[in-house]
């Protein structure tokens, strides 16, 4: 176990090592410039790491060599990659998927198999029988279970656990349920009309519909809309990466017709465009609203903003689309828009 410095010419560069366990390169920095302390940092690291390995090891040659799915958890959770948030979103898919065979984490990973998958599909389909959504969401949180145990996961679990590959070959094995894939519509120019009518009588979700509809913002862009991305009749969305960082990460602009601009800008909320109630309204509220109107889309603000950008792809091409919908390749655009659009006229303000 040798130490290094990562820049050699700096006298203030800590000391690093890197050393070997179980085939598994580990990495650290012993955040000093002193090699003694730096020493005795880096045995105390190996030695921690040594153990952990070695206890695990011994705890699973005392169940018969299969490690629980708690182990696997913590060692999924310990991953780079994907982020946080969605580890722990694969996490609570693959504990559901559990609790459907009246399991839980503290079962041993030879449980995993055709019958674990099939299990959780039937519960779903029995819970909310005939409803395409149960099986869409059952198709959605075995992929997300799976993710678990994707090839780049097992090769990180190899040195520190024996995963039954068997197993896991059969939980692979079991095809998704059929499910109808939900129609994405665009909502008519009575449903438009009947919306208009319906939430001029309710300022802060007409605000956040016009957001949606001129703007083509979609749902947490609408929440998050502050007074202060307004640029005269631009709306910059994603210009203050410390309040909001959008979908694609990359600031886009958008110009808004003057008349929603006077809109949006009337209201007495000093800092935020749909308002204090903001949350409660995207979420639910103006949805509902929507759907009130005539609205069928299974995601009715979600079509507002497909509206917008089948009006500008129609009249000002598919790289202007591009622009406004903050697409990260013009392939996604054409993939998403192309086949809703019509060679119609640009829609008028209608409010």
């Amino acid at each position: 176990m040798k130490l290094f410095r990562r820049n050699p010419e700096n006298p203030d560069c800590p000391w690093s090592v890197r050393f070997s366990v179980r085939n598994k390169i580990h990495a650290f920095s012993t955040k000093t410039t002193d090699k003694a302390l730096a020493m005795i940092r880096a045995k105390d690291y190996r030695n921690k790491i040594v153990a952990g390995e070695f206890q695990m090891a011994d705890a699973q040659k005392a169940r018969g060599g299969s490690p629980t799915f708690a182990e696997v958890f913590t060692a999924y959770d310990a991953l780079p990659v994907p982020e946080k948030q969605t580890r722990k979103r694969n996490i609570a898919s693959m504990k559901a998927v559990l609790a459907a065979s009246k399991l839980d984490e503290t079962a041993r990973l030879d449980k995993l198999g055709s019958g674990l998958a099939m299990a959780y599909q039937a519960k779903m389909k029995g819970d909310r029988p005939g409803i395409n959504a149960a099986l869409v969401s059952s198709n959605t949180n075995l992929r997300r279970s799976r993710s678990i145990f994707s090839k780049h996961a097992l090769l990180a679990y190899k040195g520190a656990m024996a995963i039954p590959l068997d197993a896991v070959r059969s939980y692979f094995e079991v095809p998704f349920l059929r499910a109808a894939k939900p129609l994405k519509m665009l909502p008519t120019e009575e449903a438009m009309a009947a919306a208009v009518v319906a939430l001029k009588d309710h300022p802060w979700h007409y605000r956040a519909m016009l957001l949606a509809r001129y703007g083509a913002l979609r749902a947490g862009e609408i929440l998050n809309s502050r007074r202060s991305w307004l640029d005269g009749n631009v709306l910059r969305i994603g210009a203050f990466p410390d309040e909001y960082k959008p979908k694609s990460g990359a600031e886009r602009r958008v110009t808004l017709p003057a008349e929603v601009v006077a809109i949006l800008t009337s209201g007495d909320d000093p800092v935020w465009l749909v308002g204090p109630r903001r949350r409660e309204i995207v979420a639910w509220e103006l949805n509902a609203m929507l759907k009130k109107a005539g609205f069928t889309d299974p995601k009715p603000l979600h079509s507002l903003r497909r509206m917008a950008l089948s009006n500008v792809f129609t009249t000002q091409g598919a790289e202007a689309a591009q622009s406004v919908a903050g697409h990260s390749s013009i392939v996604v655009t054409q993939q998403a828009y192309a086949h809703l659009l019509k060679p119609t006229e640009a829609i008028a303000f209608t409010g």
